[in-house]
């Protein structure tokens, strides 16, 4: 089976009536800003495997109780954002300053399986 052509998806693209327009349009915007957020996301998990998080893993040993269930972004031992979705967290810490943030899923202390050697 040939694949359509963009002329050819174009020209029924055109052919739609304006309520399916606005679905179309309304679906794209969804896609392009998942792949904006898809890449923002990526490019903070590279800046962050290159830096010695040492602080962020000692403020989440210190803090699991009081944020256990929750998403964090840390620089250092600070916390910069912290709620229940990790996109909403996320933005928050690159809207204060803070593109490079660390984020994490805290588990709660009774979620963590230890391994007895």
């Amino acid at each position: 089976m040939q694949e359509p052509t963009y002329e050819q998806v174009l020209s029924q693209v055109k052919a739609l009536p304006p309520e399916d327009l606005t679905k179309l349009r309304d679906y794209l915007e969804t896609q392009v800003e998942k792949d904006e957020a898809i890449e923002v996301a990526r490019a903070m998990a590279r800046a962050c495997a290159l830096r010695d998080l040492s602080a962020e893993y000692q403020w989440i040993k210190e803090h699991r109780a009081e944020y256990g269930g929750q998403w964090v972004a840390l620089k250092g031992d600070q916390l910069i954002s912290s709620g229940p979705h990790g996109v909403e967290v996320m933005n928050a810490a690159r809207n204060t300053g803070h593109p490079d943030a660390f984020f994490k899923l805290i588990l709660p202390a009774e979620e963590l399986e230890y391994t007895v050697f």
